[in-house]
């Protein structure tokens, strides 16, 4: 049986990498596991696993909105924020449509994108950061139909450099308002640069702005698939008419809730970060290797060859970490920010091969 022309067009989404018994720092999952509070949550819920999940998630929207200083009808729940990137194309992308991506940024806008037969575009990223000049630029072209989305990411993945809360609010102000601005702020609370944005603070004065956040990062949710939109009620209720029923369950609403209130777990994961990032960032200095002033729980580093080599290498020494081929980077390598006894694993396993690099191609 013949299948849609566009799957042709979709590679499959390859995760970061996992082996038994490895150090896993290749797909940005807080090293300290989930809150406490959170386990217990989810062993509380599990009682009633032939049950349902409340389809609206009702008492995770009010956490949400509490937190946020929203309302929760501006909230749209999802299984994990990659379902809400599907579940906004699905209700804004018609077939033809363009959208405007990154060079290198997370793939699932694209997937999205084209999943509904839109047509993926990507913007050149000078000095890996996103040009906003340049996306403007690319709005109108002659002979083309408009731009219908463009997805924006900051911290991005997988550079981690963020967008400046002044360059977002002056793009969003030249852009005409029939374009949808998606900015995914997955790594949002790990950011320390008080310059960068917080797309929040805008959904206010923009009605054609979607926010994107997760519990997968810092609350160490990864597993129970809980992310989240932010924007005008009239966008919520577009994507809850595209929505699937139960789309979140219940040990996921439940673990979610928890995670929200438990402070200290919250303060430790981001000290931990901090001071890995710190860590990592001497490490890359050291040993002279280009590095992304990350503002994330990872850092992108460059390494002399071909990164998946080195990955392979690492991977056999118990570190597993991401290659970035397929974002366009092939010397590059992300690296989830771990404690820092994983941090001390993973320098000695570097250390002999930027020493005496073992025939690396490239």
């Amino acid at each position: 049986m013949k299948t849609r022309q566009i799957l042709a067009d979709i590679p499959p989404y390859v995760p970061g990498e996992r082996h038994p018994g490895a150090i896993k720092l290749s797909s940005n999952e807080n090293p300290l596991g989930c809150s406490p509070a959170a386990l217990e949550a989810i062993a509380r819920a599990a009682t009633e696993a032939h049950l349902y999940p409340d389809g609206s998630a009702q008492a995770l929207k009010q956490a949400l909105a509490e937190e946020t200083g929203l309302s929760p009808e501006q909230i749209i729940l999802g299984n994990g924020s990659d379902e809400v990137l599907t579940l906004i194309a699905a209700a804004y992308i018609n077939p033809g449509d363009r959208v405007l991506v990154g060079a290198h940024t997370f793939s699932q806008y694209a997937f999205a994108t084209r999943l509904f037969d839109g047509r993926v575009e990507a913007v050149p990223m000078p000095e890996l950061s996103f040009d906003l000049d340049l996306i403007i630029g690319r709005l109108e072209e002659p002979g083309q139909p408009p731009v219908r989305i463009v997805f924006l990411c900051s911290p991005n993945n997988p550079t981690g450099l963020t967008i400046s809360q002044d360059d977002l609010e002056r793009f969003l102000a030249r852009l005409p308002p029939r374009v949808l601005v998606v900015v995914d702020h997955a790594y949002l609370e790990f950011q320390e640069d008080p310059a960068s944005c917080d797309a929040r603070r805008c959904l206010k004065d923009y009605p054609n702005l979607v926010v994107l956040q997760t519990f997968s990062k810092l609350h160490g949710l990864a597993a129970l698939r809980v992310g989240y939109g932010l924007a005008a009620p009239e966008i919520i209720r577009a994507l809850h008419r595209v929505r699937s029923p139960f789309n979140v369950n219940s040990l996921g609403q439940a673990a979610a809730c928890a995670a929200l209130k438990d402070r200290d777990f919250i303060r430790t994961s981001l000290e931990t970060n901090h001071q890995g990032r710190a860590l990592m960032n001497a490490f890359c200095e050291r040993s002279h290797l280009p590095h992304t002033s990350s503002e994330g729980n990872f850092i992108m580093l460059r390494i002399p060859g071909e990164a998946r080599f080195y990955a392979n290498l690492l991977a056999q020494g118990g570190v597993t970490v991401r290659p970035l081929g397929s974002f366009g980077l092939p010397q590059w390598l992300r690296i989830t920010i771990g404690t820092p006894e994983h941090i001390a694993t993973l320098e000695a396993l570097m250390k002999p091969l930027l020493t005496d690099p073992p025939g690396v191609p490239g």
